[in-house]
């Protein structure tokens, strides 16, 4: 059966190093781009929690401030404006964490589920705007004003929004926040399992494979390099009958026939040299021989 030439085997196995290296290469980026996605929707899950949270916490303080002004008849303004600010910052913050989630997610995650999250923050901005309003014109109260009735009509504007609770709106997107944390931490944890078993059985393939071209290779040139050397030898201590064995239809066994075809040709030229040196030889002692004859037939006549 014919092989594959050497050559041939050669580029073979700089083909598949390349191959391998380029595996290497895309499962590190692979690995890479999972671990990154991962690591950014974690963060942006709990962002968007921790802003929530924040919220809900600053309406509080907002509804203790009320109640503190009232009693005292006498606003902290510049406490009111930094839950305010407060405020406006949590709430863009959560726009632009959704947004950029959705971009993250794209079609990961549910239609449904990304517009109810952004209905619920314009639904808060509404309502931010409004409580604004409402609490700057508690200043403007006459002293003779029920404070019971401000005090009912606030509180339906921090906890109501166009027939929407508010408190259990932001409690539900707390809850569906943690939930989405909790997700995306397992997620995490088996995209990360999933990239070490993957690095760890292209690493394997790559050693698999790599071994086995060096076996390959070293066992299709050690054993006629081997032969090589024997039939040199033998033909520098003037063995000119000693052949190399054809084991491959290679360059190996191009080599190893040349070799031969070279060692019989020597040999028969060799041959040759003998035999015409033995007929010299001959022809040489019968001339000596036809002289010597002569030579005494000379010395018969005198």
């Amino acid at each position: 059966m014919i092989r594959l030439r050497l050559t041939h085997a050669l580029t073979l196995s700089l083909v598949l190093l390349v191959v391998l290296a380029l595996v290497q290469g895309a499962t590190a980026y692979w690995s890479s781009r999972v671990v990154t996605f991962h690591v950014e929707r974690s963060a942006l899950v709990n962002q968007l929690l921790s802003g929530f949270s924040e919220l809900a916490a600053d309406k509080q303080r907002l509804k203790v401030w009320m109640a503190q002004s009232l009693l005292t008849g006498d606003p902290d303004t510049a406490t009111r404006e930094r839950l305010f600010r407060q405020m406006q910052a949590t709430l863009q913050g959560l726009r632009e964490d959704t947004v950029r989630e959705q971009l993250l997610l794209r079609d990961e995650e549910p239609v449904r589920a990304r517009v109810e999250r952004l209905e619920t923050i314009v639904a808060l901005e509404r309502n931010f705007s409004e409580l604004k309003v409402q609490l700057n014109a508690v200043q403007q109260l006459p002293p003779s004003a029920s404070t019971g009735q401000v005090w009912t009509e606030i509180i339906r504007v921090f906890d109501m929004q166009e027939g929407v609770d508010l408190r259990r709106l932001i409690f539900t997107a707390i809850q569906e926040e943690k939930l989405d944390a909790a997700a995306a931490s397992e997620a995490a944890e088996k995209a990360l399992e999933k990239v070490q078993l993957w690095t760890a059985e292209a690493a394997i393939f790559a050693l698999v494979m790599a071994v086995l071209s060096a076996w390959y290779l070293n066992r299709r040139i050690r054993s006629p390099l081997a032969d090589l050397m024997i039939g040199a030898e033998s033909v520098r201590r003037g063995d000119l009958e000693s052949r190399i064995p054809v084991r491959t239809m290679d360059e190996f066994g191009l080599v190893a026939r040349r070799f031969n075809e070279m060692t019989q040709e020597l040999a028969q030229r060799r041959r040759q040299a003998d035999e015409s040196q033995a007929r010299l030889e001959v022809a040489i002692e019968s001339r000596t021989r036809e002289l010597e004859q002569a030579n005494v037939t000379l010395r018969a006549v005198d």
